[in-house]
């Protein structure tokens, strides 16, 4: 697990059929699926990773340094709705259940995760790779 708000959206890698890639997980009214994005996790590598979804829209964009690797991927259980926004604490590297950090530890580094209340354009997440991100960028959730 990267990061998770349990009950609302995830990032984690996850084997399937022996390749290791990256699944997400965005929450509606009832338990996810999590989408497998087709995307191999390169490891021992520094990779740039940005999920976007628009409101009102099921697709969703995973972009894999500054790529679009996957749109149309779906959107889990939230379909057109809003993502759920859950009384959970957000956490890193680590999966929460019920509120209880409990498993899924990220044995990786991770520099930076930023989260947004406004889908982020393609150029955005460019511009976005290399740089740091201020909190006070428009959308910017805290």
């Amino acid at each position: 697990m990267v990061f998770q708000k349990s009950g609302a959206y995830e990032l984690m890698m996850a084997n399937s059929g022996g390749t290791t890639n990256w699944y997400y997980g965005l929450w509606g009214s009832s338990e996810w699926q999590g989408v497998n994005t087709g995307v191999s996790v390169v490891l021992n590598e520094w990779h740039h990773i940005a999920i976007t979804r628009e409101a009102g829209s099921s697709t969703v964009n995973f972009y894999y340094d500054g790529v679009l690797a996957k749109s149309n991927g779906g959107s889990d259980t939230v379909g057109t709705g809003s993502i759920a926004n859950s009384t959970h604490q957000f956490v890193i590297a680590a999966r929460s259940t019920g509120g209880t950090i409990s498993s899924s530890y990220f044995s990786g580094s991770i520099d930076h995760i930023a989260l947004f209340n406004t889908a982020r354009t393609s150029s955005d997440i460019k511009s976005d790779i290399k740089s740091y991100i201020s909190p006070t960028t428009s959308g910017w959730l805290s």
